[in-house]
């Protein structure tokens, strides 16, 4: 079926009138195909557009095999009719702003760096795959460079060359491409094949902001927003530094050193705090005497390895034959239970089952969580193990 893809005549389009062709019931509703249509079908990356046809939802756009393009909606709609269409603009055009944004930057990394864009998802984020390696200064430097390209407000460019044209354009492409090549052509910044719909200026973009980056198997993969959504996000970004500098006491291009400042007296106190209540333990250690056949002690601020230093002195320098000692948490306690006397092995199923446990070990030693309180972990503990 031949059909006027009107998103790629005029992106700009947002109403228009077209005769149905086919209307079939479907699972979430009913399978529309139009005679021409300016719903952009998912595809290249680019998320569908949703819209109305007469009034009726319009949830999810595809193009199958054939070329066909589906529109599927909530409601039957009359085959041969003719329907006014409604797209949804503010989707529409922040997927131009982004789509755009993204061919900007990744021209201008394979201008640069000659790495290739392998990989492109449009989601609450832009998420682009590099195949080469970045640091965050070239990012930015990008970046800088990509917004230099928006302020220009240069045009962007749609083409479509024949296949003698096509040899000397020295363009991306993911793919093999056979067939009518669609071309977008960004002057200084980017020559790529492209299916998706664009802003006629780079000015409309905005702005654009790369948001972090990670490595990903060979290259990088980085998030990045453009237009409205980039403004949406630095807005945001903009009042949590204010509420922090607010916090801080600190000018907002000041927090991170404050912040720093902070972390580094809470590190202070923390090893302060340690420092504390290692001297405490080792009082408490003086005050037990050998011929105890168990300690059942509850602590609070210990790490494991405090902990089960803790025990191993109680067991090794106290000679006490079993050591049950625990640290208090947000639900319950952290345990480490030392023997030389019982396997603490055959006990532990046990335990976990009636303090709510997760945890196991060998029969020398075993570990983990209770979420139960002190009196009663004690309860079961003289119950169940045989001291």
């Amino acid at each position: 079926m031949e059909m006027n893809e009107l998103f790629y005549q005029d992106a700009y389009l947002k109403e228009f009138d077209a005769k149905v062709i086919s209307c079939t019931a479907c699972k979430n509703g009913f399978d529309v195909a139009l005679e021409d249509t300016a719903f952009y079908p998912e595809g290249g990356g680019q998320p569908f557009d949703t819209g109305t046809l007469n009034g009726v939802e319009v949830f999810d756009v595809q193009r199958d095999k054939q070329d066909v393009i589906h529109h599927y909606v909530k409601e039957a709609l009359d085959e041969g009719k003719v329907v006014h269409g409604v797209i949804d603009w503010n989707r529409r055009f922040d997927f131009m702003q982004n789509h755009s944004g993204e061919h900007i930057i990744s021209g201008l990394i394979h201008k640069h760096f000659g790495y290739e864009n392998v990989g492109f998802h449009m989601g609450e984020v832009i998420q682009v795959d590099i195949s080469g390696p970045l640091n965050w200064d070239q990012l930015m430097m990008i970046e800088r460079e990509a917004n230099d390209i928006i302020y220009q407000n240069i045009p962007v460019q749609i083409t479509y060359p024949n296949n003698d044209e096509l040899e000397n354009i020295p363009y991306r492409s993911k793919k093999e491409l056979q067939g009518k090549v669609r071309i977008v052509t960004i002057e200084n910044a980017d020559i790529c094949a492209c299916c998706g719909t664009h802003v006629r200026n780079t000015g409309e973009i905005g702005l654009i902001k790369i948001l972090s980056f990670m490595k990903h198997k060979d290259g990088i993969r980085f998030d990045l927003v453009s237009g409205k959504r980039a403004l949406e996000y630095m807005r945001k970004e903009h009042d949590a530094c204010k509420e922090v500098s607010c916090l801080l006491s600190a000018k907002p291009l000041e927090i991170h050193i404050a912040t720093k400042k902070l972390l580094d007296n809470n590190l202070n106190l923390l090893n302060e705090k340690k420092q504390c209540m290692q001297k405490l333990l080792e009082m408490k250690l003086e005050t037990y005497t050998q011929g105890k056949e168990y300690v059942i002690d509850f602590q609070e601020g210990l790490d494991r390895v405090s902990l089960m230093r803790y025990a191993n002195a109680l067991l090794e320098e106290k000679h006490i034959p079993t050591v049950c000692v625990f640290n208090k948490q947000e639900n319950g306690y952290m345990y480490i239970i030392l023997s030389k006397k019982i396997n603490l092995q055959e006990y532990v199923k046990q335990l976990n089952t009636e303090l709510s446990g997760r945890g196991g070990g060998k029969k020398e030693v075993i570990q983990g969580s209770f979420q139960s309180d002190a009196e009663t972990i004690e309860n079961v503990l003289v119950k169940t193990l045989p001291f």
